[in-house]
């Protein structure tokens, strides 16, 4: 079965290409400089803008919904959170450790806040490395589908 997929705060789109290649359909979302729409595969449909919480339903319902290492990046991330749930079947999000330096992470103050929001509708899955060496973050996931 072909997804649909949104990769919400994609960075450079590796994982937007990842799906794409396998045959997905992908929104990837990101408004970085390390976004450059120019290098998405034909599967995928870049959106190198910022997307208020509202904006995110208008692009419809995605099978899998990826918010990974962005949400201490938006003081609105409980907006999001909600956006995202509603957006998909399947979120994985990974969250950032409180400990890690992240200095230009506009919520990253509010770290343990958006790990406890996220731990009460999600369940960790995995650790992954975080920015600083030695950092973990957890990788949860919401699945609706049950």
């Amino acid at each position: 079965k072909r997804l649909r997929v949104l990769d919400f705060g994609c960075l450079d789109g590796y994982f937007a290409n990842r799906f794409a290649e396998l045959g997905d359909e992908v929104v990837a979302v990101d408004d970085s400089d390390m976004f450059d729409p120019s290098k998405m595969h034909k599967n995928v449909t870049p959106v190198a803008d910022h997307l208020e919480p509202s904006d995110i339903a208008e692009w419809g319902h995605f099978d899998v919904v990826l918010a990974l290492s962005v949400l201490h990046h938006l003081p609105a991330w409980r907006k999001y959170i909600t956006a995202l749930k509603k957006a998909g079947d399947v979120i994985f999000i990974e969250t950032a450790n409180p400990e890690e330096t992240l200095p230009r992470a506009k919520a990253h103050a509010m770290s343990d806040r958006i790990i406890t929001a996220v731990s009460k509708v999600g369940t960790s899955i995995k650790q992954t490395p975080g920015y600083d060496a030695g950092s973990m973050r957890d990788l949860w996931v919401i699945d609706k589908r049950k």
